[in-house]
């Protein structure tokens, strides 16, 4: 049975923790965080909450890194002296990738996978995008990638392109939050109450996105079938586009991935 670990209990490892869970694999789960009451989260489902990020190291096979970008020099000064090069590390830190763990570890022989999630692995349906760096077999990564599986869709990456994914999938969420909020606070305006129009355009976005992924229409096929000629939509569209609505989502990926890469230096 393999023995997993997680350094960190937040949001993201508590969503990986309970896709392990909820998927029933057969692994044996141990986590550490420096707040003892998110370490015993889980303890009636058998997960034990270490008193040492040491001890999550010693007692795993694989060990998950979940701890914020900027806290990553102080996490290694910590454990650098307990790292195994025979273990496997999983890093689902923005901008940090397999060569700045291996500098602040001081261990060249680290196998590491480096990982982008998103929130939405929370509800079970999120999206990872996964890079399989060098000395790490396919049978390490293929037992890593499903256990991102457990809680949504996983995509192999080249690992110099991981920070580039983060505006598609890992920061998106927030983008679409951003323009669900705007969306029923302008219903509001004209007299639709702000959770009537949440909900509707939150539906919205579920059957959206299934014609996206299941009708075999491109997204501009699909834009054609929702615009009729001068009609509502090709306004709203022109106000979008001659309102800077493309300029802004290029600006925003490009900020993303500068950041990644300022966070990783």
């Amino acid at each position: 049975m393999q023995k997993v670990g997680f350094l960190g209990a937040g949001n993201m490892a508590s969503a990986i923790i309970r896709g392990i869970l909820h998927a029933g694999m057969q692994v044996s789960l141990c986590v550490y965080d420096l707040d003892a009451e998110k370490s015993h989260a889980f303890d009636a489902q058998g997960v034990a909450a270490m008193d040492s990020a040491g001890a999550v190291i010693a007692a795993s096979d694989v060990v998950f890194f979940c701890v914020k970008p900027q806290n990553f020099e102080k996490l290694f000064a910590e454990i650098s002296s307990a790292l195994d090069e025979s273990k496997l590390y999983v890093s689902i830190a923005a901008g940090i990738n397999d060569r700045t763990i291996k500098q602040l570890a001081g261990r060249d022989g680290l196998k590491i996978i480096t990982a982008m999630p998103n929130t939405p692995l929370l509800k079970l349906a999120g999206c990872t995008a996964l890079a399989q760096c060098e000395g790490v077999s396919d049978d390490e990564f293929a037992f890593v990638e499903g256990i991102f599986a457990s809680c949504g869709l996983v995509k192999k990456i080249a690992k110099d392109r991981i920070n580039e994914t983060i505006p598609v999938h890992g920061s998106s969420p927030a983008f679409i939050y951003l323009f669900a909020d705007l969306i029923a606070q302008n219903a509001g305006k004209h007299g639709i109450e702000y959770q009537t129009a949440l909900e509707m355009f939150c539906q919205t976005l579920i059957g959206s996105a299934k014609m996206l992924l299941e009708s075999g229409e491109t997204p501009a096929e699909l834009i054609r079938m929702v615009s009729s000629p001068g009609g509502t939509t090709i306004s709203g569209l022109d106000a979008l586009h001659a309102n800077g609505f493309d300029t802004a989502i290029e600006r925003a990926f490009d900020a993303c991935v500068k950041r990644a890469y300022e966070l990783g230096k």
